[in-house]
């Protein structure tokens, strides 16, 4: 899933990683655990300092999955707020659910961005049938963002997500769980 950015993409990528690094409180990052939020690359930057940071970036899709390469936190959050919507892919949908590591992640990606893709029905009900465990969490943290932010919908469409809520409410995964009844 390689993209190649021109070196003006780049150096902004760059700027976004120096940015974030320069953002780091190492307490916060700490005080994460507390939450269950536990990542391999933390920096303990809070989401409302990477949203000031998005919103200077503006919507970039041609950068947006370059901070998640990083395996940093807080770039994964970021990618979930700049990226297109209307430009992911199935591909890359997949590829950022495979690397969710955490709730803070995942619940990013499918309320922030997932849940305005037009892919986003068809794959919070194929998630619904996902062993990763936060795979599946996103798969009902993406019905509850549709729910909240999906005006047109049909009754009847969410409807036919009943059967299968039902059916995962007897996972026992706490974060699973947790979404589950969200």
């Amino acid at each position: 899933m390689a993209i190649v950015l021109r070196n003006a993409d780049r150096k902004q990528v760059t700027q976004v990683v120096r940015s974030l690094q320069e953002l780091a409180d190492p307490k916060w990052a700490e005080g994460a655990a507390h939450f269950g939020i536990r990542s391999k690359k933390i920096l303990g930057v809070s989401v409302s300092q990477v949203r000031v940071l998005a919103k200077s970036i503006g919507t970039n899709h041609s950068i947006a999955a370059q901070p998640w390469e990083t395996e940093i936190m807080e770039a994964r959050i970021l990618t979930s707020l700049i990226a297109d919507p209307s430009e992911l892919t199935p591909e890359q949908m997949e590829h950022w659910a495979a690397g969710f590591e955490n709730w803070a992640v995942c619940d990013a990606c499918c309320c922030n961005l997932f849940d305005k893709s037009p892919l986003g029905w068809k794959k919070a009900i194929a998630w619904t049938r996902r062993k990763e465990e936060y795979v599946k969490r996103a798969a009902f943290s993406l019905m509850a963002a549709l729910a909240s932010h999906d005006k047109s919908a049909s009754d009847a469409k969410f409807l036919r997500l009943l059967p299968l809520i039902q059916r995962a409410s007897g996972d026992d995964r706490n974060f699973v769980k947790k979404a589950v009844n969200w």
